[in-house]
């Protein structure tokens, strides 16, 4: 059991080490794009301003940047992830949450990190943790049911 469980946590460290790297290279190209982003809209910005120069009035000075009331912090659609990167990022989510629960269900077989103790039906050799099921004993036996005690107290006088 030491060694399956011992296979186990190196497979998941590896997958776990594997998804890490996935990540963090998906940061660096999101940062990349972003980088790109406000290079962009520094590049618009300036060339915004050379094509439309502030005027002189008898008013004062006045802007002619024309943002047509865009100012809205959600008006501008390149903050938005790309379909396929979303889509990515939701299945690596999906995929790990997959792992975790696989992860658990190998603990509670191995009874391991729960904090949960468990024993065997000396009988029918199902495993039970004591928190939802209390163990019927007889001797240095333990037996998950009543009927389980019995059939295994015969078995033993045949």
């Amino acid at each position: 059991i030491n060694a399956e469980y011992g296979k186990e946590i190196r497979e998941k460290k590896e997958q776990e080490k594997r998804e890490k790297q996935q990540q963090q290279k998906l940061q660096q190209q999101q940062q990349q794009q972003q980088k790109l982003q406000q290079q962009q809209q520094q590049q618009n910005k300036t060339n915004n301003q050379k094509a439309n120069p502030p005027t002189q009035t008898n008013m004062g000075t006045v802007n002619n940047n024309n943002n047509n009331g865009n100012n809205h912090k959600y008006s501008n659609q390149n903050n938005a992830l790309p379909t396929a990167e979303r889509l990515l990022i939701l299945e690596q989510q999906r995929k790990a949450a997959e792992r975790e629960e696989r992860a658990r269900a190998a603990e509670l077989r191995l009874g391991l990190k729960t904090g949960k103790t468990f024993f065997k039906c000396d009988m029918c050799q199902k495993q039970y943790d004591t928190e939802n099921t209390i163990p019927f004993e007889r001797f240095e036996y333990k037996y998950c049911s009543m009927s389980c005690l019995k059939d295994h107290k015969a078995v033993i006088q045949k």
